[in-house]
Formats: C-alpha cells, sequence, structure tokens
C-alpha cells in the first residue's frame, strides 16, 4: 500500500507499508528527480519525529529513506533481512542513484545502524549513529521555523 503525502514547505513523501518487500517506511524524492540514498532509522519513539529530519535531507538532493529503528534493531524480527530489504528497496528506486547506501542512526537506529550496517559492506557505504540532541540545530541557526511534516 502507497500514499503519497504532500505538506506545505516538505518534500513530497511516498510512504509504503510493511509487507514482503520489507518494512513501512516513508520515502522522500530529491528535488532534481534522483539522488545518492540515505536511508534513515528512527529512534524508540518511532519515525514521525524524524519526518522533518528526512525531508531535510531530501532537499539536500538526497533520495532519503525513513525507517522505523525498531524495525532495524529487534528481537521480534530479522532486522538485517529488514535493513537488507530495505535497502534493495531503495536501490529499485526511479529516484535513487546507483551505488552504495548510506545509514544514519537516530538512538535506537543509531544502535541498529552499528550492528547491522557495518554486516553489509556491499550495499553500505557509510553507517552513523547520531545522539538526538545533535539534530536538528537550533531553529536560530537555521534562519526559519521548523517544518511540520
Amino acid at each position: 500500500m502507497v500514499f503519497l503525502v504532500a505538506a506545505a514547505g516538505c518534500s513530497s513523501a511516498i510512504t509504503t507499508g510493511a509487507g514482503r518487500d520489507g518494512p513501512a517506511q516513508t520515502a522522500y524524492p530529491p528535488p532534481g528527480g534522483k539522488g545518492p540514498i540515505v536511508l534513515l532509522l528512527s529512534g524508540h519513539s518511532g519515525p514521525d519525529y524524524y519526518q522533518p529530519i528526512a525531508a531535510a535531507v531530501a532537499r539536500l538532493g538526497y533520495y532519503a529513506v525513513l525507517l522505523d529503528g525498531k524495525d532495524i534493531l529487534t528481537r521480534e524480527q530479522d532486522g538485517l533481512g529488514n535493513l537488507r530489504q530495505a535497502i534493495a528497496r531503495a536501490q529499485a528506486s526511479p529516484y535513487a542513484l546507483s551505488g552504495r547506501t548510506a545509514v544514519i542512526g537516530f538512538s535506537q537506529g543509531g544502535g541498529a545502524a552499528l550492528v547491522h550496517a557495518a554486516d553489509l559492506p556491499e550495499v553500505v557505504s557509510e553507517s552513523s549513529p547520531i545522539r538526538r540532541t545533535s539534530w536538528p540545530p537550533p531553529l536560530s541557526s537555521r534562519g526559519g521555523s521548523r517544518c511540520r511534516c
């Protein structure tokens, strides 16, 4: 099931429910049509808080794909398999440039990035955990209001 979501000032987002081809995700195409893939893994609170970050990454020219970190760092599911499927689905997107994927994780998603992305060097170029307090930068340093996607 795919939904197209548009919010004022934000990139259009394409939300796909969980299925045989991978976990639920929200993808943000870059404004230029195609871009390198950046997979963002949310913290324990879920992906809603991280939507403005994914939209901002897309506006920088990347094909940003936001996943719930709980689907990757999990004991109830095959987290590595979910990450592998999410990367394959992103690489097959018409919005993605070919090449390896960068994986960025926040909080619990940061643990997932460290645990699983490092096991996929053939498809992952970089994996990085980010503390919740390091993003987004304060509004005063960005010169505007926070996007509400």
